[in-house]
């Protein structure tokens, strides 16, 4: 399936020619550049490697910048495999938003946000226990003797780092309402 890496940037709402509000997210997807054309002879499969974000020369390791010389291209923040391109690419070529059209369907992949240290409450939906007398006491799991310094044990309904790294929210956010170029 071809893709495009970007990011969101908001949300907003657009009304349809019937008037009915849309909620919409906007994202800045691309310019996307190929950094790497992955063939059947030698590789074993195919695929087009894209690379999208400006980063500093300084900021990046020497086999990576050797990566990116080869497509005669700035570093890039995040590098990203796709197949199912139907178009021939070549090393360098600019990938753009003009990929999608209009009403076309899209599945978005994202990181989420991550939220620290957290309860038991926000980190795996608990109820708080209130018991409502003259005194409102909240009961909260707390691991007590068994907190060990390398974190709470796998498995266990406790507090903890709700993380950010590792996480993919996939997303269908439906049709494309609209496609600009900036």
């Amino acid at each position: 399936m071809p893709g495009l890496i970007g990011k969101k940037v908001g949300m907003t709402s657009i009304f349809n020619d019937q008037g009915k509000n849309i909620p919409c997210t906007v994202l800045e997807v691309g310019p996307c550049v190929v950094t790497q054309v992955r063939t059947l002879d030698t590789d074993g499969y195919e695929a087009i490697q894209l690379g999208y974000g400006e980063k500093k020369a300084k900021n990046t390791g020497k086999a990576l910048t050797g990566h990116f010389a080869k497509a005669k291209t700035t570093p890039k923040v995040k590098v990203q495999e796709f197949d199912g391109f139907d178009a021939e690419l070549n090393l360098g070529d600019v990938v753009d938003v003009e990929l999608f059209v209009e009403g076309e369907y899209v599945d978005v992949t994202g990181v989420s946000k991550g939220k620290g240290f957290q309860g038991v409450v926000k980190r795996h939906g608990f109820d708080a226990e209130l018991n409502l007398g003259d005194v409102v006491d909240v009961e909260l799991f707390v691991e007590g003797e068994y907190v060990d310094v390398t974190g709470v044990s796998k498995g266990k309904g406790f507090q903890g780092v709700v993380k950010r790294h590792g996480f993919d929210a996939e997303l269908n956010l439906g049709d494309v309402v609209d496609v600009e170029l900036f």
